[in-house]
């Protein structure tokens, strides 16, 4: 497999809406090829998630890792086809997000604390994930690109949004 490019912000396809993935679709090799490089993008990236469009791909799909399984190669993220939404919280968390399709921003963004999703796996299986706070929103954040949403639009007041250097620097003397 190979790493795919990550478009970046201003690509059309990022304010897309992806198309539905017919699940006859799973079971073509080019398919399921698109996933396992899609897990390898992720895995360089160092990312939490990854949607279908940041690597040009206009499919419901995405990537995600569990809370319980840290980004490291030696984990593998969870496939979600075809997500839906069948929940989420009233009560909003605002927390900072980044995005590898712009991975020189971070932003506070409000987002219901917790969400179920309905989703496919890779195999086909339908299976239904209640997450909350970080998890949801990681869930929430790579939904969102399957409607064409970035963070930035979601975010309540854009002061706070900051260069990558800045929010490390800033994280840093928070922790000191």
């Amino acid at each position: 497999m190979a790493v795919l490019p990550i478009v970046q912000l201003g690509h059309p396809i990022l304010r897309s809406k992806a198309r539905p993935v017919p699940l006859e679709k799973l079971k073509e090799k080019s398919f399921q090829q698109l996933i396992k490089a899609m897990v390898e993008t992720l895995e360089k990236a160092e990312g939490l998630g990854l949607a279908a469009p940041q690597v040009n791909q206009s499919w419901r799909l995405f990537l995600a890792y569990p809370p319980s399984s840290p980004a490291v190669a030696s984990s593998q993220p969870q496939v979600f086809i075809n997500p839906e939404i069948e929940a989420q919280s009233e009560e909003l968390v605002e927390d900072w997000e980044g995005c590898l399709s712009f991975n020189f921003l971070r932003g506070l963004v409000p987002r219901p604390r917790w969400v179920r999703m309905r989703a496919w796996n890779e195999k086909g299986e339908e299976f239904i994930v209640e997450a909350y706070d970080l998890w949801a929103r990681v869930l929430q954040h790579e939904y969102d690109h399957l409607e064409g949403i970035l963070y930035l639009d979601r975010m309540a007041d854009l002061r706070s949004l900051m260069s990558l250097s800045e929010f490390e620097a800033r994280m840093k003397k928070e922790k000191s």
